[in-house]
């Protein structure tokens, strides 16, 4: 099955608030949630990975569609993109059946990725084929900034857009994409994102170098917030 099971035991940075939250402080990261995406009070969020009674594993592939319980029913997850796809730092459900997918950081060199891991021609090729779609549908191919840039510096993003969409827009799946940063994480030394402005301007900068500006299609449903763990750590 293609599920992570953590090998650094603790866990460290975005690993580590990732299962802390999830597992000791879910009420605090629902909240975030709930008024970053405009989720009702009412509804509630259940958490399907990381989970400590399922050895905080992270799921990908097929996996996290199961793990989820959802079915895409127009375009398989097999049609739009190869194995060995993002693995979600969290996945949760709501009570009025929306996902909501997450991708954790905790300082700035886990926040530029490039796609390493695709290394057959096959592979790569079907994951730009994708990644060109989405941004067709996004209306920014032409756009003054580069679209390898998708695949290389900030990767990672892009292809988490890249499953928004597949879920939200050719499967019809209500969707969150929730990019969950770390403020003052003592884990990461130097590289520790210090303020909420920092990660902002970051993301800001990744988003305009992809040709993503406000309003675009996909944007409204997906969520920033940062946590400060200073007092916490």
């Amino acid at each position: 099955m293609p599920r992570d099971v953590p090998k650094s035991t603790p866990a460290r940075r975005s690993q580590r608030w990732m299962q802390f939250f999830v597992n000791q402080r879910p009420s605090f990261l629902n909240n975030a949630i709930r008024q970053a995406a405009g989720i009702a009070p009412q509804i509630d969020i259940h958490w399907r990975s990381p989970l400590a009674d399922d050895e905080f594993a992270e799921y990908f592939d097929q996996a996290f569609l199961g793990r989820l319980g959802i079915t895409p029913g127009k375009i398989s997850l097999r049609q739009f993109w190869p194995s060995g796809g993002p693995h979600w730092d969290g996945l949760a459900l709501t009570s009025n059946a929306e996902v909501i997918l997450v991708e954790a950081k905790a300082n700035i060199t886990e926040f530029a990725t490039d796609a390493r891991g695709a290394e057959s021609p096959t592979s790569i090729h079907h994951i730009k084929k994708s990644l060109s779609e989405v941004q067709h549908f996004m209306d920014i191919a032409g756009n003054r900034c580069r679209p390898e840039l998708w695949f290389n510096a900030f990767y990672q993003y892009a292809n988490r857009l890249a499953h928004l969409y597949f879920l939200r827009e050719l499967n019809g799946i209500p969707t969150h994409m929730v990019f969950l940063d770390i403020v003052n994480d003592p884990d990461s030394g130097n590289d520790a994102v210090k303020t909420y402005y920092e990660w902002k301007s970051l993301v800001r900068l990744a988003e305009s170098c992809l040709g993503i500006t406000p309003g675009k299609p996909l944007m409204k449903h997906v969520h920033l917030i940062h946590l400060d763990v200073g007092g916490i750590a």
